[in-house]
């Protein structure tokens, strides 16, 4: 599930450090299955399963956007800081995330644009 998977990142980035790395593992990975959950209850309330899969893909894309926004406000660094010292390992996630998110965006939108 590509949202629960985006949602490591945010979970990694946006929870408050715990008391031991463990415990931040176990709310890491609790948020994971969290939103694995709600996706997998979304799809059941949706009636068709095709837009049900096309409404989760549009969330994937717009949340891996979100990827390079949120690394750049907690961390300082990142591909839209425009700094030239930023890891490599940093610029590569942030750039993937946003060229995937674009390319799911853009397929939605000619799948959506097909159906008319």
């Amino acid at each position: 599930m590509v949202v629960a998977t985006v949602t490591l990142f945010y979970a990694n980035k946006l929870l408050p450090m715990g008391n031991t790395l463990d415990q931040r593992y176990d709310w890491v990975f609790m948020a994971y299955f969290a939103v694995w959950l709600v996706c997998l209850i979304w799809t059941f309330i949706r009636r068709k399963a095709k837009q049900a899969a096309v409404d989760l893909l549009q969330l994937s894309g717009v949340l891996l956007l979100g990827i390079p926004v949120v690394n750049m406000f907690t961390t300082g660094n990142g591909l839209l800081s425009f700094d030239l010292t930023i890891p490599l390992s940093t610029l590569f996630v942030d750039a993937l995330s946003m060229l995937l998110g674009f390319t799911l965006l853009y397929t939605i939108g000619k799948i959506n644009y097909s159906k008319r």
